[in-house]
């Protein structure tokens, strides 16, 4: 299984727009190499699939020379990121990994700033930008959405890599984004990248993590960096397994489906080609259970909702629930409040 990113069209456009100012691109026929049909531009509910944001940011990787595609006055030269990755793949744990890292951007004069906090009990990964790194090509229109596009992409390179070094998916307690929270149904899109309720409008874009993370070795050698690398930036948005437990594919398999609430363990476990009783096996020997992962998704997916505003009904719906009662009782099963009180 993998979990594979979809990204808003609307990332497609900033970029685009600054090769063609900047380097004469033309779009109309980038649109058509990439096998993307203009009109999907004009759709702001749009999404474009792993495949196509891969295929896309190579492009813009060749076409501009840089791996922030143009977007900043300076930019990141092609191999950036590989000396980065270089610099940090030989740290012990993944906690001084993400120091290493943070020290190695800082040689990349214009590009966001990686800060690396801890706390007593978590570690924040933030990406550090204003206004002034971007590219004077961008009019005014497009500043907006090209820091978010500078932010999120950012963001999701370092968790990526970060679950990558480890061999595990990383899940945040928190994560932080300092745009307005996406509308219709991008908004579980968001909630879904980091498995984590997504906090908007904050003042930068950050990732929360529990200190016992920090200890966690690092398994990655010099030898599978360059693998990665050539596969790069597959991995980035489309996030394989990672040798990881089948508590965190159950998980994955439970998100991704249109209605959480229904999605019953017979299905889970054809999704993965196993039995249903081996599979509860395989997860009574890690702790857990079907149900109780299932419960700990909902909970999650209706939190986020909640703190973004949506009516009870729509998130009943949304999750698969009979009926917004059922609904109701659950969260208060798994809060211990109703979500009227939560929100």
């Amino acid at each position: 299984m993998t979990a594979e990113v979809r990204v808003p069209i609307e990332f497609l456009l900033t970029p685009l727009q600054v090769a063609h100012d900047s380097i004469g691109l033309d779009v109309a026929a980038t649109l058509r190499t990439l096998d993307i049909d203009p009109r999907r531009l004009e759709d702001p509910g749009s999404y474009l699939s792993a495949e196509e944001i891969s295929r896309f940011t190579r492009l813009l990787w060749t076409q501009t020379g840089d791996e922030l595609f143009g977007l900043t006055v300076v930019g990141m030269p092609r191999g950036a990121f590989r000396l980065s990755a270089l610099a940090t793949i030989h740290r012990p744990d993944l906690g001084s990994a993400l120091v290493r890292m943070s020290e190695a951007m800082r040689v990349f004069q214009g590009a966001p700033r990686l800060m690396v906090v801890g706390g007593p009990t978590t570690t924040r990964l933030t990406i550090l930008a204003d206004r002034s790194i971007l590219s004077p090509v961008i009019p005014d229109r497009w500043a907006s959405t090209a820091m978010r596009v500078l932010f999120e992409f950012n963001l999701l390179v370092q968790h990526r890599f970060a679950s990558w070094m480890v061999g595990r998916r990383l899940e945040p307690v928190a994560v932080y984004l300092p745009h307005s929270a996406p509308t219709g149904r991008l908004a579980r899109v968001y909630d879904d990248i980091y498995g984590a309720p997504v906090t908007y409008r904050a003042e930068t874009a950050a990732l929360e993590f529990d200190n016992s993370l920090m200890t966690w070795p690092i398994t990655q050698t010099e030898e599978s960096l360059e693998e990665y690398l050539r596969a790069s930036p597959g991995p980035i948005f489309s996030e394989q397994d990672l040798g990881t437990s089948v508590e965190v594919m159950v998980r994955r398999a439970i998100e991704r489906s249109p209605r959480p609430a229904t999605r019953t363990a017979g299905e889970i476990a054809a999704l993965l080609s196993v039995s249903e009783p081996h599979l509860r096996r395989l997860l009574r020997q890690e702790g857990t259970s079907v149900g109780d992962l299932r419960d700990d998704v909902l909970s999650t997916i209706a939190r986020a909702a909640l703190e973004r505003g949506d009516s009870v009904e729509g998130i009943s719906e949304a999750l698969g629930f009979s009926e917004s009662s059922a609904f109701r009782r659950a969260f208060k099963r798994w809060t211990g409040t109703t979500p009227g009180s939560y929100r």
